[in-house]
């Protein structure tokens, strides 16, 4: 037993070894990849800069005889500052340097935001961008990169979109916290499809107007949706467009209720259920601070007065609380008096509502944080 015990300590020991010497490794190799990038654009953005000084040169007979070249070798640079771009977001990505900071979000409202910023790329080729999407469709991800998905994804349907082709986003049917984007473009063959999504396989082509790629982008926008728990998956069919699904876990936000009394918890209970809301509710300090060590709230309801004015006082201690300081808080309050509304906006809640205030207004103020 006791050579049985100590040969199986050797092998933890090597196996622990390995995996420090592998994660050592890693990190060297996120360094000298993030080190080589970063001496690379530098140059490539003076080559651009030098470039776009030539092109403005209209009246030099030299230049203007050899602007086509100046044209190609600035285009070629800019695309090479893009690959970089992209290699530096990949590795701080994968080295951890990135970190997921999920919040709720409305999935119409973030269509709505990349079909504005790809607009004008799509009127230039005659693409019409359309957005399905409902209003309050509540997605739980990190914004800005999940924001980086669904741009990725719509600058691709462009590029292989000609004029007159659609452009759709909206959400399917029964998957109630998936954003899709289809289009009627060229469409892949199944050999593409299958590999779209690998790092070591080359599928990028030109698109219908000879835009370029990478070749990162869906790879990377794959791995930012396995980081949420979720999935990029794709359907295509030469010649007759693509669709692509951003699959995110469906999260249901939980809100905690602090108020002393029971008859207006259990009104805002029944307000909360209605948009899929989770409540916990706790009548006091105590009850509140156990419940938050039980639970983890996406949303803190407060009634600003509890107790001749201890909600304020548990408000001061919530914001200074390393572990629940980052959590929204809405003051709720009864005297309408706006020397306690800006008390409360001072000690850091959120946002702040009346206790009088209808169904209407109510689920407004709370899909600020909840969607």
């Amino acid at each position: 037993m006791l050579a049985i015990a100590i040969e199986r300590k050797k092998v933890e020991e090597a196996l622990r070894e390995a995996k420090e010497k592998a994660e050592s490794a890693t990190k060297e190799k996120d360094k000298y990849i993030s080190l080589i990038a970063h001496n690379l654009k530098s140059p490539f953005t003076s080559i651009v800069t030098l470039l776009e000084l030539l092109s403005s040169e209209k009246d030099d007979p030299a230049i203007v005889k050899h602007r086509m070249l100046i044209d190609a070798v600035r285009d070629t640079s800019e695309y090479a500052m893009k690959v970089i771009d992209d290699v530096l977001r990949v590795s701080r990505f994968e080295s951890g340097k990135i970190e997921l900071k999920p919040e709720f979000m409305d999935g119409s409202i973030e269509a709505l935001t990349v079909i504005a910023t790809h607009g004008h790329l799509a009127r230039e080729k005659g693409i019409e961008l359309v957005n399905h999407a409902p209003r309050n469709t509540r997605l739980f991800a990190d914004q800005s990169l999940f924001r980086e998905v669904l741009s990725n994804l719509a600058y691709n349907a462009i590029k292989f979109c000609r004029k007159g082709d659609t452009i759709t986003f909206y959400v399917p049917s029964g998957k109630r916290s998936t954003i899709a984007i289809k289009d009627t473009g060229a469409g892949m063959d199944k050999c593409t499809l299958s590999n779209v999504f690998r790092h070591d396989v080359k599928t990028t082509s030109m698109g219908t107007a000879g835009e370029k790629g990478t070749g990162i982008g869906l790879p990377f926008c794959s791995e930012i949706m396995k980081a949420h728990g979720g999935e990029l998956v794709a359907e295509s069919v030469k010649g007759g467009g693509s669709v692509f699904y951003a699959k995110l876990p469906y999260v249901k936000p939980t809100a905690l209720i602090i108020d002393d009394d029971a008859v207006f918890r259990r009104a805002l209970d029944e307000r909360l259920e209605k948009i899929d809301v989770n409540v916990i509710e706790a009548k006091n300090e105590e009850e509140a601070f156990a419940a938050l060590k039980k639970d983890s709230p996406h949303l803190i309801l407060l009634d600003a007065r509890l107790q001749n004015g201890e909600g304020l006082a548990i408000l001061k201690k919530l914001k200074a609380d390393k572990d629940y300081g980052s959590i929204p808080v809405v003051a709720v309050t009864s005297d309408n008096q706006i020397e306690t509304r800006e008390k409360a906006i001072s000690l850091g809640a959120d946002d702040f509502i009346s206790k009088q205030a209808n169904q209407e207004e109510f689920i407004a103020i709370v899909r600020k944080f909840v969607a």
